[in-house]
């Protein structure tokens, strides 16, 4: 919600939500994640494009209202006849 640019470390568990169109990522070691964010401090139109796709991604896929839907998907495909396996 803040619209800011991410820095994460390069990890399976980050790339689950992250991309390289969205944040800066850096092998995890702590050089690496350093000269991320000073890469990000030094370019500010890149760190504008990052926030920027980062906001739209939370708006577009992360929004209570789609977690509503799909929430509610999951709950009629339990109350199916033999549903949820």
């Amino acid at each position: 919600k803040a619209g800011r640019a991410i820095a994460a470390t390069d990890t399976p568990g980050n790339r689950l939500l992250l991309t390289d169109a969205i944040a800066a990522l850096a092998p995890p070691d702590a050089a690496s994640y350093a000269e991320a964010v000073a890469g990000l401090v030094a370019d500010p139109d890149r760190r504008a494009a990052l926030a920027a796709r980062g906001q739209r991604l939370i708006e577009d896929t992360y929004n209570f209202d789609v977690f509503t839907s799909r929430l509610g998907d999951c709950y009629r495909t339990l109350a199916l006849p033999g549903g949820g396996g």
